[in-house]
């Protein structure tokens, strides 16, 4: 086995593998449930995907990058370019920025009272030092 085995992922009828051993999981998961791999389409961006694309029967780069643009063009694969690509930023969910934002704020009236607090009472413990005391 490979170092880099990763068990592939199955959601919601998606099927996700990653690493090195793409191409066999492709075949065994296609063996297993009666695909022709000459009829599936795969879709990449990277050409550590190269592999994969080699076993399908329609194979396409989306927004390749330099090698798999090279690959595609040798073997005369068809190349997608969005001229407006999502990037991965996009596609995290805005509730974690609020979140975080929202941490940040707390985080910063915190510190804001904590600091005041200690102010506040090394000013008290300042005036019960200066306090004069009675002579008998």
């Amino acid at each position: 086995p490979h170092g880099n085995r990763r068990r592939p992922l199955h959601r919601g009828g998606q099927f996700f593998c990653f690493w090195d051993d793409q191409e066999e999981a492709a075949r065994e998961l296609a063996a297993e449930r009666g695909y022709d791999l000459g009829a599936c389409y795969a879709y990449s961006d990277s050409s550590t995907d190269i592999p994969l694309l080699d076993t399908v029967g329609n194979p396409f780069a989306v927004n390749p990058d330099r090698l798999l643009r090279k690959v595609a063009a040798e073997r005369n694969w068809p190349v997608l370019t969005f001229s407006r690509p999502v990037t991965l930023r996009s596609r995290i969910p805005q509730s974690t920025t609020v979140a975080v934002a929202l941490g940040v704020g707390v985080g910063a009236v915190a510190a804001a009272g904590a600091t005041w607090y200690g102010i506040r009472r090394r000013k008290r413990e300042n005036r019960t030092v200066q306090t004069p005391q009675k002579r008998p």
